[in-house]
């Protein structure tokens, strides 16, 4: 089967590749945003990795002026744009998203940042077909796993996409023995976070408890990214606490 991905030039996504070229399944296509290809070819750190595919690698733009009929599938992974025609449908099986959050319940941009804050302590990857919306296609599988009350939106992320490349390797296997992907309807309900929602709520405000801004600490804390912030005499200044200085001092010291 004829696999194009669309994804991006992180760590997790250079696995990614090798988990499709080890999967059986033939990497036809490696799509890039245009920023990313000239990082993956010339300057980013991944440049030595992504040089073996060089042949296959596209912008989104090359890839919609070739036959998508040629393509079985594609897998979007941590692919930054929203995915739209002829890219949905083209291919002969559709194209699928690899999502880092449970679905319907964390669609779009901050899910980490969001579950951390909604106090989760289950939380999951999500397979689903791909339509011309964010994260509301139908679903082809979750997998879920047990989250506990220090994650941080940096280690969310870690396990989060640890459990993606599990989640893609499944569904490479499920279409090797069944050569289809059954799926289930999402329905109209869902939460969509918006990294406008993002910028808005990880500011502290004065009516703040102190558990709420503790929690917004671990929630944001996704460096070299503004975290959990306050704003002095123009300034945007991200706060740490006292458990998190511990932990990194542990994990670093």
């Amino acid at each position: 089967m004829k696999i194009a991905l669309m994804t991006n030039t992180g760590p997790t996504a250079l696995v990614a590749l090798e988990v499709i070229k080890n999967s059986g399944h033939e990497l036809a296509a490696v799509v890039l945003s245009e920023k990313e290809v000239k990082d993956a070819l010339f300057h980013n750190k991944a440049v030595t990795v992504y040089y073996n595919f060089r042949n296959l690698i596209k912008t989104e733009e090359e890839i919609c002026n070739t036959d998508l009929s040629e393509y079985d599938l594609i897998i979007s992974f941590c692919y930054p744009n929203l995915i739209k025609e002829p890219l949905i449908s083209g291919p002969k099986y559709g194209s699928i998203n690899l999502h880092p959050a449970p679905l319907p319940k964390y669609r779009g941009f901050a899910v980490y940042n969001f579950g951390i804050l909604n106090n989760e302590k289950r939380w999951g990857v999500t397979a689903h077909y791909m339509d011309e919306n964010f994260d509301t296609g139908d679903i082809i599988k979750i997998i879920n796993f047990n989250i506990d009350s220090r994650e941080t939106a940096t280690s969310l992320r870690r396990k989060s996409h640890d459990h993606l490349l599990g989640l893609l390797n499944e569904v490479l296997s499920d279409l090797s023995r069944k050569n289809i992907l059954p799926s289930t309807k999402q329905g109209s309900n869902g939460n969509y976070y918006s990294k406008k929602r993002l910028e808005k709520t990880r500011k502290i405000q004065q009516s703040d408890s102190k558990e709420v801004i503790e929690r917004k600490i671990r929630a944001f804390w996704c460096p070299p990214f503004h975290g959990a912030s306050v704003e002095l005499q123009g300034e945007e200044f991200t706060l740490v606490s006292d458990e998190l200085l511990k932990t990194l001092w542990r994990k670093n010291g």
